[in-house]
């Protein structure tokens, strides 16, 4: 008699795939809580002042910053960073404040739910092989792990960057209405977590509207745009009453444009023995002192800084190209970049272990973009593709550092757990064919 060691029925299959699915996610509630308890008191900075917009919406029902004028405390509306992370920190918050247990349990839920997603994304297309390694390059990503123990939105953008990509991902989207209106709803979120959410919005609707035609489906493509429409129309509703100008974004693109594009900056790049480290502690002040000349008035001050960068780009274009360049190697480069010349011996070996990780996930990503070819342009390759072409374009002209991808660090886990998978079975084909 025998007895089959394996049993492939559909039944075993999901039982299987539901046991990995568990034991991932309780190592990424281990990795993640542990970051979170050991990165415990990096969450009192508030680095952006997302935490001031939020607990200011608690206390005042106002999104704004507090400010000192003539001796007298006040909020002032702001739409200088996006709204959706204080909101988010505001709803949690709403019994307890917006204190240091609110948003480490609010970053670890977002962590873990993003190791979840991206599990859900590979599984059905790729298989239960290719979606566990991603789950698990997720739950140790060096940037997400560094992140997740600051108040700002690498945390929650990884997320719903993910959850979008899960949306748009299903077969025969078109066939779908629900998932494709709430893609459309989540990537409006996104784009008011992040900016640069809002060209890989535009990118997956031209995409959307370019296949409904082509099946003759426009309802379901209106209804992903407009879904998408209504998440974003508040905030422009918002912005027009409170600063007369329908504002779509923030009023923090011209300061980061300048950030990226200043006489200081491009003769760091032109000449970089001579420091090694840049930052933008000048360039800080001259723009808070013009802001203080226009009475605090954030759009004026906005359009200040990015006049002065349109102006050195003109001046300079061959080095706005070689910026450019080097943002994107920036973008997608391996090491963090140094933040002080005078660097410990344990900051160097972490930068560098970093930079060891990146290089590994890059090569095997990398790899499984040369096997993949055209199949790029299908889903749920499609998709991610399009999110890191968007960073890529912002980030170039824009400032940028490693973290800015954070976005697309579940498509890059991805396409290297495929591309790890790959190596694999083409190195067990040439040794026992």
């Amino acid at each position: 008699m025998t007895t089959d060691l394996l049993d492939l029925s559909p039944h075993s299959v999901r039982s299987n795939r539901w046991r990995q699915f568990g034991l991932i996610l309780l190592l990424a509630i281990c990795v993640r809580g542990g970051v979170v308890l050991a990165g415990w008191p990096r969450f009192r900075d508030d680095p952006d002042g997302y935490r001031q917009l939020a607990q200011n919406l608690l206390d005042h029902g106002m999104f704004g910053y507090t400010v000192v004028r003539d001796g007298e405390r006040r909020i002032v509306p702001t739409a200088y960073r996006p709204p959706v992370y204080p909101l988010v920190l505001a709803a949690v918050g709403t019994i307890g404040g917006v204190g240091v247990p609110t948003v480490a349990w609010l970053h670890l839920v977002f962590g873990v739910a993003t190791v979840a997603l991206v599990y859900a994304v590979a599984v059905g297309p790729l298989g239960s092989r290719v979606a566990s390694l991603a789950a698990l390059l997720v739950t140790f990503d060096p940037i997400l792990l560094n992140q997740s123990v600051l108040v700002m939105t690498e945390t929650i953008a990884a997320g719903l960057a993910a959850a979008a990509w899960l949306l748009l991902s299903r077969d025969r989207l078109l066939e779908r209405p629900f998932a494709l209106r709430s893609a459309g709803l989540v990537l409006g979120i996104a784009a008011l977590c992040r900016p640069v959410f809002l060209v890989w919005l535009v990118l997956a609707a031209a995409v959307v509207l370019a296949s409904a035609a082509k099946h003759r489906r426009w309802h379901a493509a209106l209804g992903f745009c407009l879904c998408a429409a209504a998440v974003l129309a508040p905030w422009v509703m918002r912005n027009a009453y409170r600063f007369q100008r329908p504002i779509v974004s923030t009023t923090h693109g011209g300061y980061t444009l300048w950030l990226a594009n200043n006489q200081d900056y491009y003769e760091f790049l032109s000449e970089p023995a001579g420091r090694s480290v840049w930052d933008s502690a000048e360039l800080d002040a001259a723009y808070n002192r013009v802001k203080d000349d226009l009475d605090g008035d954030e759009v004026a001050a906005d359009d200040w800084a990015r006049q002065q960068a349109m102006q050195c780009i003109q001046q300079q274009p061959l080095t706005f190209v070689r910026a450019c360049t080097a943002r994107i190697g920036r973008l997608w480069g391996f090491v963090p970049n140094r933040l002080a010349p005078d660097e410990s011996a344990t900051r160097l070996a972490a930068r560098w272990a970093v930079g060891i990780w990146y290089l590994g996930v890059s090569l095997l990503a990398l790899f499984a973009a040369s096997c993949l070819m055209w199949r790029l342009l299908q889903t749920p390759w499609l998709w991610g593709v399009l999110l890191c072409i968007s960073l890529t374009a912002v980030h170039s002209v824009y400032w940028t550092d490693l973290r800015m991808r954070a976005p697309a660090i579940p498509v890059l886990c991805v396409a290297a757990a495929w591309g790890a998978a790959r190596f694999w079975e083409q190195r067990r084909r040439s040794v026992d064919p």
